[in-house]
Formats: C-alpha cells, structure tokens, sequence
C-alpha cells in the first residue's frame, strides 16, 4: 500500500480499493464489478439507454459526459465557430474589425464572449480535447494525470 493520507475513513476505503482491486458493486445484469457506486452507476446506462448528455448543436445523446465531449469536438472541427456583430453573421475577414470593448466572438458549447477568434478556438480546446484520467472517488474526468493528482487532493482534506 502508498503512504498517502486521507482525512475520512470512507476516502481511505475507497483508495484502497485501488491497490486491493476490490469491486464490491456488482452489474445486477452482467455481473461485471466496480469499485465505486459511481462507476456501477455509468456502467448501468449500457443496459438501461439512459443518455443524459445531450449536444445542444445536433441533440445527440451520450451515456456519458466524456463521450459528449468527444463528440462535440467534431462540431468544433466542423468550424461552427461564427462572429455576430448585431445579431449578424460577418464572414469577410475586412468585417471582423472588432469595435473597442465588444466581444462579438461566441463559444458555441458555452457562449461565453470574447474579442478574439482566436480566444474562441484557445477555448473550445477546453471543450473538446481528449479526458482520459478519471477520480476513481467522485467519476471527474481530466485530460492530464497532474490535473487528477491536484484533484485527489482535494478528497485528502
């Protein structure tokens, strides 16, 4: 076992189970086991359809909220990234001269504004690049295993 330190019992249970490879949730369908009631629970969707993420783009929906991203990096892909200034679609680039203190530049997941296109396409990275290290405590998903470590942390305190 590691050394490390946890401020519950029950975070300490669920860490072990890590070095121990206990899964004590069992799929009542197949029978496969987990380590957390989390992870039974995506797992169920397989059996049930359940898909509660949807992309609010084509309406597609996912099992899970990893697989919602990696679709929505295909609409990002399909340049859905538009500027409106008063309620226009500018497409010419001699158009995109932004006026002072506007940001006329939309996320199209989020909509959050910007000035910049280029501030738009840094952002949509966030939205759709690959996740592939999950919390085995609360199911989080993050793109780097440094980002996962400074998380589990956050369950040590």
């Amino acid at each position: 076992m590691c050394k490390k330190v946890f401020t519950s019992k029950g975070y300490l249970k669920v860490h072990s189970r890590l070095h121990t490879g206990e899964k004590p949730f069992a799929c009542h369908v197949c029978k496969k086991g987990f380590s957390t009631k989390g992870n039974l629970k995506v797992h169920l969707r397989l059996h049930t359809g359940e898909k509660p993420y949807s992309c609010n783009i084509c309406s597609k929906a996912y099992p899970q909220k990893m697989h919602l991203e990696a679709h929505l990096s295909l609409h990002a892909k399909e340049k859905y990234l538009a500027c409106y200034i008063n309620n226009k679609i500018i497409s010419s680039k001699s158009s995109l001269k932004t006026p002072e203190g506007e940001k006329p530049f939309f996320c199209v997941i989020c909509n959050k504004a910007f000035t910049l296109k280029t501030d738009v396409k840094t952002h949509l990275q966030m939205h759709t690049r690959e996740k592939s290290f999950s919390c085995d405590v609360c199911n989080k998903v993050f793109s780097h295993k440094s980002s996962l470590n400074t998380h589990l942390h956050a369950h040590t305190r």
